[in-house]
C-alpha cells in the first residue's frame, strides 16, 4: 500500500532533487473505502479522507 508517509518521502525526494513535480496514478481513487478492500473508485487505506493524498502533497510543498 502507498501511504501518506510514502507521500511525505516522495515529496521530500522531489524537493531535494529539484524535480518539477510529482504525479500520482488516480485522482479519482483519492477517497476512502473500507480498510483492506480493493476498488477502482477508492483507496483501501481508510482514514485518509477525501483527497487526503492531494492535501498531503500540497502541505509538503508540491503545488
Amino acid at each position: 500500500h502507498f501511504t501518506l508517509e510514502d507521500a511525505d518521502e516522495m515529496t521530500a525526494f522531489a524537493i531535494d532533487f529539484k524535480l518539477a513535480g510529482v504525479h500520482y496514478w488516480s485522482y479519482d481513487r483519492d477517497v476512502d473505502c473500507p480498510i483492506g478492500s480493493a476498488s477502482p473508485t477508492c483507496n483501501s487505506l481508510g482514514g485518509v479522507g477525501p483527497h487526503g493524498f492531494l492535501a498531503r502533497f500540497i502541505a509538503n510543498g508540491m503545488n
